[in-house]
């Protein structure tokens, strides 16, 4: 392991610790969103870190980032909210603007969480949300070269609205089927739907069969089995063309102990399966299942050209990278300083800590 994390106390009390997700450019900058500190980036060649959207006159600004995403022109769109806008943050040109989004009135302080992002193959994007004092959460979208995120309620039948507005009220996750277009998301309260642009949404795992509908996360994987990640209970998998389901958790096997799912990810031979009390190492073939990290882990993000790389987002322990062949061989320890790398080896245990220094 690689741990970045940060050393100022007087950071760590306002979050900048706790990384909620995390995204890779195509250059290998890292970008972390906090919570409670802004958007740290991690230069991809030097290491070197540099905080964003951070105000400590206002803790309102952009301090909380719950989620975020790169889209196909290079911009970072950031999962929260001011002034009732979602910003968006170019990359390539340094400039951060805000869009409008639909129907938002409420002004009450932490009233909206933006929980998810995704780009279908039309390029139009997608943004899942919670309300937790109003009925204004759910599924918008914006086309290419729009202003403003529309809700999708405009294009759902009326009986749909009705009888799933509480799931549809609290959206945490949405990924999507290039090949077929279908988009996919799930509530935290409850129900995985599936729909097409145009179409209603389709509701199924409206109750689990297992025990717990609550959904924390989604992940379609390249051999379409839909990963349902719960909020207590595991995981439990939707095989492509049937109704049934197959559960992971530690109620069934004691070799899997993550809870509440926060995040996945894959390679040819494994899936990786992060959340509370750490992370899950799966065969393709279901048969080795290993614990391989300990702290909880928020997000997980795939190294762009290193097939053998991962970086883990952790709750409070700050940013890991983790070799997926090499973690249990050596400890190195790397400081920064002035934003700079020196290297220490130490081969001794699975740990690497990189400390850093203003």
């Amino acid at each position: 392991f690689l741990g970045m994390a940060e050393t100022d106390s007087t950071l760590i009390i306002l979050g900048a610790n706790l990384i909620n997700s995390i995204v890779i450019d195509h250059e290998q900058n890292i970008w972390c969103g906090t919570n409670g500190y802004g958007v740290v980036k991690f230069d991809g060649k030097t290491h070197q870190k540099r905080y964003f959207f951070y105000n400590h006159l206002d803790p309102q600004y952009l301090n909380n980032v719950y989620n975020m995403f790169i889209d196909s022109s290079n911009r970072l769109w950031l999962g929260c909210f001011l002034d009732k806008k979602i910003p968006v943050y170019s990359i390539d040109n340094n400039a951060l603007t805000f869009i409008e989004v639909e129907g938002i009135a409420g002004e009450e302080k932490n009233r909206y969480k933006t929980t998810s992002f995704y780009q279908d193959e039309s390029r139009r994007l997608w943004m899942g949300m919670v309300d937790y004092f109003g009925q204004e959460g759910g599924l918008y979208y914006l086309d290419q070269g729009d202003t403003t995120f529309i809700d999708y309620r405009h294009l759902a039948d009326p009986v749909f609205k009705d009888q799933f507005a509480d799931s549809y009220n609290a959206i945490v996750s949405i990924v999507g089927d290039p090949t077929s277009d279908k988009i996919i998301f799930g509530s935290l309260l409850s129900g995985v739907f599936t729909f097409h642009f145009g179409e209603t949404p389709e509701a199924y795992y409206t109750q689990s069969p297992i025990i717990d509908p609550r959904i924390m996360s989604l992940y379609l994987s390249t051999n379409k089995i839909l990963w349902i990640g719960t909020n207590g209970y595991g995981v439990e998998l939707s095989i492509p063309n049937s109704t049934d389901f197959h559960h992971i958790g530690s109620t069934k096997d004691s070799r899997f102990t993550v809870e509440s799912i926060r995040a996945f990810a894959e390679d040819n031979h494994h899936y990786w399966v992060g959340g509370y009390y750490g992370m899950s190492k799966i065969s393709k073939t279901f048969e080795e299942i290993e614990m391989v990290f300990g702290p909880s882990v928020y997000t997980i993000s795939s190294s762009l050209g290193n097939d053998n790389q991962l970086w883990l987002g952790s709750e409070g322990g700050g940013m890991f990278s983790f070799s997926k062949n090499d973690f249990s061989q050596s400890k190195t320890t790397i400081g920064l300083t002035h934003g700079y790398p020196w290297i220490k080896p130490n081969l001794s245990f699975i740990l690497w800590t990189i400390k850093f220094r203003h």
